[in-house]
């Protein structure tokens, strides 16, 4: 797979990918197996090119217990200077079966019938929304988004047959599901670690797969404690906005302020300024506010992302500029 085209545009990633050539052949040695694990040798080339390179994997299969195989594939051998640099893994999946997960998928909650790159991106204005989506698109760099682009993918899935999926690589992947009885994955690394689950509820696998995923910790006892609400507009039109719900009567356990960091005027609308740093022309009151929340047992809580913006673009005096300081110390990607 070569990665054509992957401009990042105010966090839209467009990617942009060709494969091309691919491996028509294979030969799958006889396993060897060990107790629970399994070893298959396998050899791939071109059929219809004597001269081209060939490949040499191992697939590595370790059964854990009866609901659980870790699975992996890693190259041992090339020939004749070998440049592939992706992988596809192709999966049986039953026709009737949904598949759901993914990460955070914004659009479908039944996945089967589309493609998903598992690649951080900004959701985008419009996503197939139109004219707005091909606007923002063609104009402004990605901006419009579309109905895949999502802030949290993630390599894993769930059937509702109680099979689970997950793939543990931080490259770039695509998972396509436009196959109703197969699940297609291109990975643009020559080799990875997986684990395949089966369980016998939902709940049980859920269990599972969390086991390696992490589990998110309990709701923490204040925020139950009232409502935690989202308002922005400087520290003026906070305070008063948070007064007004509390003379109501309203219980408050939080305040979430998206634009503690500042925004700016863009062509698609008003963005929040990514230099995570408390703008206090925003916010001048910010001090003597958090503190009256303190005192009420009222958190101040805000927002970050992944993503830096070089504020020399956009103004010309900053305390600090997060973007020019990351880039000095080799922090970007």
């Amino acid at each position: 797979m070569e990665i054509e085209k992957d401009p990042i545009y105010q966090g839209n990633n467009n990617l942009e990918h060709s494969e091309t050539d691919m491996t028509d052949s294979l030969k799958v040695h006889d396993p060897v197996i060990k107790g629970n694990n399994a070893e298959i040798d396998i050899d791939l080339w071109n059929s219809w090119d004597e001269s081209s390179c060939k490949l040499s994997y191992k697939l590595s299969l370790e059964a854990v217990d009866q609901n659980k195989i870790n699975m992996s594939l890693a190259p041992t051998a090339s020939t004749n200077g070998c440049a592939y640099n992706s992988v596809r893994l192709l999966m049986d999946t039953d026709p009737n079966d949904q598949i759901y997960g993914l990460g955070e998928q914004y659009t479908w909650f039944g996945l089967k019938g589309q493609s998903y790159p598992i690649l951080v991106s900004e959701q985008g204005v419009g996503r197939g929304l139109e004219p707005v989506t091909t606007t923002l698109n063609t104009f402004k760099g990605g901006a419009g988004g579309s109905e895949v682009t999502t802030y949290q993918p993630k390599p894993l899935y769930a059937t509702t047959s109680h099979t689970g999926f997950i793939l543990n690589n931080s490259r770039v992947q695509i998972f396509d599901l436009t196959d109703n009885s197969l699940v297609n994955v291109l990975l643009h690394d020559t080799k990875f670690d997986s684990v395949l689950y089966n369980a016998d509820t939902p709940l049980d696998l859920v269990a599972q797969m969390t086991t390696f995923t992490g589990r998110n910790p309990p709701v923490p006892e204040w925020a139950r404690k009232g409502a935690i609400v989202g308002v922005e507009g400087g520290s003026d039109s906070v305070t008063k906005s948070v007064n007004k719900l509390l003379d109501a009567g309203v219980p408050i356990a939080g305040v979430w302020m998206q634009d503690w960091s500042g925004n700016h005027d863009y062509t698609e609308g008003t963005r929040v300024e990514w230099n995570w740093v408390l703008n206090r022309e925003l916010y001048p009151e910010w001090d003597s506010m958090v503190a009256d929340w303190k005192s009420k047992n009222i958190k101040p809580l805000i927002y970050i992302n992944p993503y830096l913006q070089d504020m020399r673009t956009i103004k010309a005096n900053v305390t600090r500029n997060l973007f020019e300081e990351a880039a000095e110390k080799g922090f970007l990607v």
